[in-house]
């Protein structure tokens, strides 16, 4: 009796244990969507395992019929990645989407300008008579005017996409025949420009806002009686970013760019008169972009942008005010096609690598503003001499993502002519580090 005491106790205590592992057991598999095949044994005949043989016969109950067993349990199916654009809301449970976020920025390929400083000098001889009414001979100067720290404007399209971003970054442009002046000889000078910026995201990643500061190497020109300079310090410039929809292969977002005359003013002299063109305006451009990536290989994406000066600048010659120029309103356009050439995000170094070409092209949105004015006999004048511009630029370049570190190396083509070429061309370097 004590013998089968002691059997009954262990077969209690067991089945009380198989009892929950198995009910835990069922918990854990509903949670990962696991499935099992096999019938869960019945509690009577889990305690009569461990009767006496003498027993066991007599009290085996008879086996359920077919019907009655337990059901297998339904797998759990996952439901496929939406294709529709996705409520905002849910981008703090899905953001980053890996593909887009890894998707390259666009290189870009503006050098913005304020258009020409004209300078023309009137050489008087002596009279030759009362009867002496010819014109004097005139010369005259013609040179580019160079924007403050080389970038007087803020494209979105440069080192950047449609998709909020957290990182850091630093862009080198080198611009061969950036500027140019019109004199016995006409030479050309290269502008090198540093870019340094961050941008961060808010608002569980559908905002971002940007700044950048550039800088550029000096700029001087000089002849016996005219120079033009203006020193190394640009504009600040801070960009908002929207998102305003998401999928997993595609993203819109729009955006204000605000530009601050924080850049050095233009200064030169004409005979012994002295000039000066201030750094004044600021400029607001919104724009618009998209992303997309249909597969695993290619991707695509593009900017609309309209840069309006929101005020003028000032021109003083020997002390007086000459007037305001204002820039002339731009329109920007830039589109981008890329392709993986490898890519392996979970490789210890070199994650991807791909190539890319874009084509950009800026137009003028109205005439040109030109302020002028005399100094003794000579002849001073500002604006951009061509009225209306066009001008369409080709970027071949290679991005390599190296962990966390983006590093890029592009070349930028002008297809136009002078005045619809605002450079000879261009090598632009640029490392991005996300965070």
């Amino acid at each position: 009796m004590l013998e089968n005491r002691v059997f009954r106790f262990l077969g209690a205590l067991l089945l009380t244990a198989a009892f929950f592992l198995s009910t835990a057991g069922l918990a854990r598999g509903q949670q990962v969507g696991w499935q099992s095949q096999d019938v869960l044994p019945e509690p009577g005949a889990l305690f009569l395992a461990f009767q006496p043989d003498s027993a066991l016969a007599a009290a085996q109950p008879p086996s359920p019929p077919p019907s009655e067993r337990v059901a297998p349990l339904a797998p759990r199916t996952t439901p496929s990645p939406a294709s529709r654009f996705e409520p905002l809301a849910q981008l703090a449970s899905r953001s980053p989407i890996i593909r887009l976020a890894g998707m390259p920025n666009m290189y870009g390929d503006f050098f913005g300008t304020s258009g020409q400083i004209r300078a023309c000098f009137f050489d008087y001889q002596e009279p030759l008579g009362p009867l002496h009414d010819e014109q004097p001979p005139v010369r005259c100067v013609t040179v580019d005017i160079p924007p403050a720290g080389g970038s007087g404007r803020m494209k979105i399209a440069e080192n950047n996409k449609a998709l909020p971003m957290d990182r850091v970054y630093f862009i080198y442009n080198h611009y061969a025949g950036a500027l140019q002046a019109t004199a016995s000889p006409t030479r050309v000078f290269p502008v090198d420009r540093y870019v340094v910026g961050m941008e961060k995201t808010f608002l569980d990643g559908r905002w971002s806002v940007e700044a950048r500061m550039p800088f550029a190497s000096s700029f001087l020109f000089a002849t016996t009686d005219f120079d033009l300079g203006n020193q190394d310090v640009g504009n600040f410039a801070v960009s908002l970013k929207r998102l305003l929809c998401l999928s997993d292969t595609s993203a819109v977002a729009a955006g204000l760019v605000i530009d601050t005359p924080t850049g050095s003013d233009v200064t030169g002299q004409i005979a012994a008169s002295r000039f000066v063109l201030r750094n004044d305006a600021v400029h607001l451009a919104p724009y618009l972009g998209f992303l997309r990536a249909p597969n695993d290989f290619f991707f695509y994406q593009g900017f609309l942008q309209v840069d309006v000066a929101a005020n003028g600048n000032r021109v003083e010659l020997a002390g007086d005010a000459l007037g305001k120029l204002t820039d002339q309103n731009l329109l920007y356009l830039d589109l981008s096609l890329g392709r993986w050439l490898c890519r392996n995000p979970s490789a210890p170094r070199l994650k991807g690598l791909a190539g890319i070409a874009e084509v950009h092209y800026t137009t003028t949105l109205q005439d040109a503003d030109l302020v002028g004015g005399a100094s003794g006999l000579n002849f001073l004048q500002l604006g951009n001499i061509f009225n209306r511009i066009d001008v369409v630029d080709l970027t071949a370049g290679l991005h390599a993502e190296i962990g966390m570190t983006e590093v890029r190396v592009a070349g930028i083509f002008p297809l136009g002519e002078r005045p619809d070429r605002l450079f000879d061309s261009e090598l632009q370097v640029s490392v991005n580090r996300r965070f």
